[in-house]
């Protein structure tokens, strides 16, 4: 339904109900002196009676819409007080014909002269009324127009904050790999020239991933296994990656490049020393959460070594998660065993700040 066909619809219901309620009164006004009056042709009366203000309702509105737009106020008041005074004589004018020739009123009787007199200023409390219900529609109005402002720019500020903590992640394994790629160039050329091969792959397949905030766990996972290619360059044959992935969570989203630091933060302060080294990475659904688990068996850690490795990847994490998903996700590390570290993402399915 369009707006003026609702307009319509609401004024329709405004005129019937004030008419009702008016012949309410007069009924019950009658019937309490004995009078017995007929009340469907007393609905018609106020029906006819009221029509007159219906009418001038759309008058009333775009007149304001006209008014308003000059600055003076007391030019807009007289605007107003003259529109009301031509409006209510024009009713009074409407309302004597009908009383005269539809009701054949004496107003030569003093009683009825003042009965038409008294109307004059209920006709202006109901200007007023009228003007007021339009300007607290166009103040609800405004209210709703500054909230759906105030969303589109909160969204627009968080799309913001999260490409920029988008871009801290894409720099900071780059920096990383260069490094790796540093420490294995003068002992192992063919090694470096392998890692550079991949990290190409790496940053074409980060740049795809450039413009979406959510990704399928699939396709996370496809990202991951090309760093972890180039990690287990470095490590050798000291690096094992296990994976137990629910089937039906494949294609549910998480936010895109959040799994790379974690497992990152698990090699470089889990695994760096280990002469073995093994990254178990499990993802399954646990009622309305999404639980994602890295857990490695390196050196664990105590609390302060738990700040230390908080750096860029984890405070990323966290502020990532908390941008999407406000305080119903949860980045969690802890010591699990003997020596063993697990670095825990929990994900409401379906929820978005």
């Amino acid at each position: 339904m369009n707006s003026d066909r609702r307009n319509s619809l609401i004024v329709l219901v405004i005129w019937v109900f004030i008419s009702a309620l008016t012949t309410g009164q007069i009924y019950f006004r009658f019937l309490a002196i004995g009078e017995d009056k007929d009340i469907i042709l007393l609905l018609i009366s106020q029906l006819s009676r009221w029509f007159g203000w219906i009418l001038f309702i759309p008058l009333i509105y775009r007149a304001k819409t006209w008014i308003d737009k000059y600055r003076s106020f007391s030019l807009r008041i007289s605007l107003h007080f003259i529109l009301c005074f031509v409006l209510v004589a024009i009713y009074l004018l409407y309302y004597l014909i009908t009383e005269v020739i539809i009701y054949h009123t004496d107003y030569t009787n003093l009683r009825y002269l003042y009965q038409f007199v008294s109307l004059i200023h209920w006709n202006v409390l109901i200007y007023l009324g009228i003007l007021s219900t339009a300007y607290m529609q166009d103040y609800y109005s405004q209210i709703q127009n500054q909230q759906l402002l105030a969303a589109r720019l909160e969204n627009q500020l968080s799309h913001a904050q999260l490409a920029t903590l988008r871009m801290q992640i894409q720099p900071h394994f780059l920096f990383n790999t260069l490094n790796t790629i540093s420490s294995v160039m003068h002992k192992d050329i063919e090694m470096a020239d392998k890692i550079i091969t991949r990290m190409g792959d790496l940053l074409r397949r980060s740049l795809d991933l450039t413009e979406q905030q959510l990704i399928t766990i699939e396709d996370e996972i496809s990202f991951l296994k090309n760093y972890l290619d180039i990690e287990s360059i470095r490590f050798q044959d000291r690096l094992t990656v296990d994976y137990e992935i629910d089937e039906s969570s494949r294609d549910l989203k998480i936010p895109a490049l959040i799994l790379q630091p974690l497992v990152e933060n698990a090699l470089k302060h889990g695994l760096a020393k280990s002469t073995q080294g093994i990254v178990h990475i499990q993802i399954k659904t646990d009622g309305g959460n999404l639980i994602i688990s890295i857990t490695d068996n390196g050196e664990g850690f105590n609390e302060n070594d738990e700040i230390k490795s908080g750096g860029i990847g984890l405070k990323n994490c966290r502020d990532r998660l908390y941008l999407i998903y406000g305080d119903s996700a949860k980045l969690t590390l802890e010591n699990i065993e003997k020596n063993k570290t697990k670095a825990q993402l929990t994900i409401p399915l379906g929820l978005k700040k």
